[in-house]
């Protein structure tokens, strides 16, 4: 059977994701499927990468989607997808005592790890608890560096963001 609405109708959702990722393709599929176990059908989307951002970051006009968030080194850098007015807050989370600790993390003075955890650890508590998203899985990537790869500079999302502008020093020494 299906699972209905209030209002008497079969439940379902769209679920978009960008046409040509097959990670978010496949993960699209077994969504769609586990739903359908429990009675509720899915539509699946494969859209353009500038209509799912338009659709997940601008317009709302989306029931569900599949995306990846990338950790950088620092935990500051998940500001912008918690904090009420984040750029990247596409669930329209907000939480007024997630957006103050943001706010005591930056200010730490020397922004000494040890007196930032304790507020980073609480964040993630109450984002925990709130739920804004259903984590699918977490992707766990091993980086290791050659000394004759010139690395980009570190940014917020991560060492391997503009991967494709890695190049190899011919003049260091295997």
């Amino acid at each position: 059977g299906f699972r209905m609405t209030t209002d008497g109708k079969p439940m379902k959702f769209r679920l978009d994701y960008n046409a040509g990722n097959q990670q978010r393709e496949q993960t699209a599929l077994l969504v769609q499927q586990y739903l359908k176990e429990v009675g509720i059908a899915t539509q699946l989307n494969a859209l353009d990468w500038a209509t799912v951002l338009d659709r997940v970051f601008r317009t709302h006009d989306t029931d569900m989607f599949v995306l990846g968030w990338a950790g950088g080194y620092d935990p500051a850098s998940s500001k912008s997808i918690w904090t009420t007015d984040g750029a990247q807050n596409a669930s329209g989370y907000s939480n007024p005592q997630v957006d103050e600790l943001f706010k005591q993390a930056e200010n730490v003075p020397g922004c000494k790890q040890a007196d930032r955890k304790p507020i980073y650890v609480q964040i993630q508590k109450l984002i925990a608890q709130d739920q804004p998203y259903v984590f699918l899985y977490t992707q766990q990537d091993l980086i290791v560096y050659n000394k004759r790869v010139n690395l980009n500079p570190l940014s917020g999302i991560g060492a391997t963001y503009n991967i494709e502008k890695l190049w190899i020093n011919p003049a260091v020494p295997k």
